[in-house]
């Protein structure tokens, strides 16, 4: 521009906040190794005169100097940036395996077995088995919606309103209806957790659950060599037969 306030395109509000007055500008863009541009290159007011084709010329030259180094430090930014993010992301899954149980507890008469294996560092799923006592133990298998971070701070979450539930003794009615109150609360719109929840009780061999979204429920009868398939189901006050299955 030989004269700024001569072109249409030239926007005079930063003279008028600075009181400098710009007379005459040249720019031109710094483009990075892949000709993506990272930045643009601005002289303002020429000692003498206007700016011409040699100043553009070696304002290019420079430019493409500029475009370099900027570009090395942006990568170099974004590397380090990976590399928090991937300790972060080593540190989740640290955090999301150690709240598995270790083992799994023990019940005369019965063998539990779990397995989990994250499609990415970390994942939306997570299970739990807690020995309640009397016979009975508390089971959860949660997926919460997506892969991540976020997902795995979800089922972390229910794990613990979950096993601490039980551990205060709340009922599996009241308990799985606030946290679906709690939950829903707390996700962002579109986000959901799935989860069956169920208390087994090896003296009367049966197994009172909900089964929020996780569906069907594969129960294999030895004895009669038979296979029923159980629908998800409600949150309801009282758990009804449907619900409670013989567990043998």
């Amino acid at each position: 521009m030989p004269d700024c306030y001569a072109d249409p395109r030239f926007n005079p509000a930063i003279d008028r906040q600075t009181g400098y007055k710009t007379r005459c500008l040249l720019s031109v863009p710094l483009l990075g190794i892949d000709g993506a541009l990272v930045g643009v290159l601005q002289l303002l007011n020429k000692r003498t005169g206007i700016f011409n084709t040699d100043d553009e010329q070696i304002a290019k030259i420079l430019g493409a100097h500029f475009a370099v180094a900027l570009q090395r430090a942006m990568l170099l930014d974004e590397f380090v940036l990976k590399q928090k993010m991937d300790r972060d992301m080593v540190l989740a899954r640290e955090i999301q395996q150690n709240a598995l149980p270790k083992a799994m507890p023990e019940l005369a008469g019965y063998g539990f077995a779990a397995w989990s294996q994250p499609a990415d560092e970390t994942g939306g799923d997570i299970y739990d088995a807690v020995d309640l006592g009397d016979n009975r133990i508390g089971f959860l298998m949660a997926d919460a919606s997506g892969h991540g971070i976020g997902p795995a701070l979800s089922a972390a979450q229910f794990r613990a309103m979950f096993r601490m539930g039980l551990l205060l003794g709340a009922g599996l009615e009241e308990l799985m209806a606030k946290i679906n109150i709690q939950l829903n609360s707390d996700l962002p719109s579109g986000r959901f957790v799935t989860a069956f929840a169920g208390i087994l009780d090896g003296s009367t061999h049966t197994i009172c659950y909900h089964s929020a979204g996780q569906a069907p429920l594969i129960h294999y009868r030895a004895a009669q060599d038979r296979v029923e398939w159980l629908e998800a189901s409600a949150l309801h006050r009282e758990c009804s037969p449907r619900r409670r299955q013989t567990a043998r």
